[in-house]
């Protein structure tokens, strides 16, 4: 099988999973198998922007395919891509306050094969001893980023590794239907999804809900404009919850006023200042043992380890991954989510057990 027929029959297998659980549209976006079923629900969970594939000769130098080089024929790239890129390096107020806020995301995207050389060296990790049989190199663009401002965990036990109920909130200028248009998530199907209009501090707020996972766009009573994600609580405990939620806009910061709902506990407290990250990405494909192991990394500071577990707590697991929290979803592939660094995340993805998973991250190089 050629490397398209490979991204090709991922995109199917991704575009499946995201219909099998629908939360928003993916538009022929190809990514090397096996990024599918719950793995592909989870990276959708995280509100990663949709794709549309304009794909550069491979081989192509980064002066001819980077998409943040201007250089680039954009007679094929939409023109919300190229207003969303024009935005590179500012950020937005609520009122009067410096820009500390990510622009709207698109739900349309672009990414691009690009030259080794054009990788930064950041995502450039290897497995000692392991030559990869297949790599993969593309670069998506300038894409702003939000760090979560507040994260927080219940937990079955002392060890904190098995999660019972998680939410996670971010400062968000992007509403529900900026990432998902209408029409193309499953809203009312037979999947357990529903999109509500209702209101939360006496102001129109929306929330989704899927599978017994929620996901909430609401105004607090200052003005400044959350999402959050949670599971593992009620709604009517979720609704509470951003009820008393409240955020400084001039010292970045998001607090719970009232009480945390679900036995639920604050693991990440931080400021939270949109980012612009550049959108390269790497994934090497290795045989281990007679498997097949993807090893991915890019930047994504809207996505510290925590926060990838939040949405999921009934189907992920908490890891550890050098003494650091990581996601593993035990089905759909099989799938570990830790971060390389300050703003790199990496995915394992395909290792038989959790145990080799985390053999693997941990000898990456």
């Amino acid at each position: 099988m050629t490397v398209d027929e490979r991204l090709r029959e991922a995109a199917r297998d991704a575009h499946r999973a995201a219909e099998a659980l629908p939360d928003r549209k993916l538009s022929n976006s190809r990514r090397p198998r096996p990024l599918v079923a719950v793995a592909a629900f989870v990276l959708v969970l995280v509100v990663a922007i949709p794709v549309i594939q304009l794909r550069g000769g491979e081989g192509a130098g980064p002066s001819a395919t980077t998409p943040g080089d201007r250089n680039v024929d954009t007679s094929e790239i939409p023109e919300e891509v190229l207003d969303y890129w024009s935005l590179q390096g500012t950020l937005q107020s609520v009122s009067d306050e410096p820009g500390w806020l990510c622009p709207p995301k698109i739900s349309v995207g672009y990414t691009a094969v690009v030259d080794a050389s054009a990788v930064p060296a950041a995502l450039n990790y290897e497995l000692p001893g392991q030559s990869p049989v297949d790599t993969y190199l593309r670069d998506d663009g300038p894409t702003c980023n939000q760090p979560p401002a507040l994260v927080m965990l219940a937990f079955a036990g002392e060890s904190q590794t098995d999660a019972t109920a998680g939410m996670a909130v971010w400062p968000s200028t992007t509403r529900f239907e900026d990432t998902c248009p209408p029409g193309s998530c499953g809203v009312g199907d037979d999947q357990g999804t529903t999109l509500e209009d209702l209101t939360v501090n006496d102001q129109p707020a929306t929330l989704y809900t899927h599978n017994e996972s929620f996901r909430l766009w609401w105004v607090v009573k200052g003005g400044v404009p959350l999402y959050g994600e949670a599971s593992g609580i009620s709604r009517a405990e979720l609704l509470a919850a951003a009820e008393s939620i409240e955020a400084n806009p001039t010292r970045h910061i998001v607090e719970i006023g009232g009480d945390i709902p679900g036995q639920m506990q604050v693991v990440e407290q931080q400021e939270s200042l949109g980012v612009w990250e550049p959108g390269y990405w790497r994934l090497d494909v290795y045989e281990i043992d007679g498997t097949s192991v993807a090893v991915q990394a890019r930047y994504d500071s809207s996505q510290t380890p925590h926060t990838r577990y939040t949405a999921g707590v009934a189907f992920l697991d908490l890891a550890e991954v050098n003494e650091s929290p990581a996601a593993w979803i035990p089905e759909g592939g099989n799938f570990l989510i830790f971060q390389m660094s300050d703003n790199v995340i990496v995915h394992v993805e395909g290792s038989p057990t959790l145990e080799q998973a985390v053999r693997v991250a941990e000898d990456l190089r």
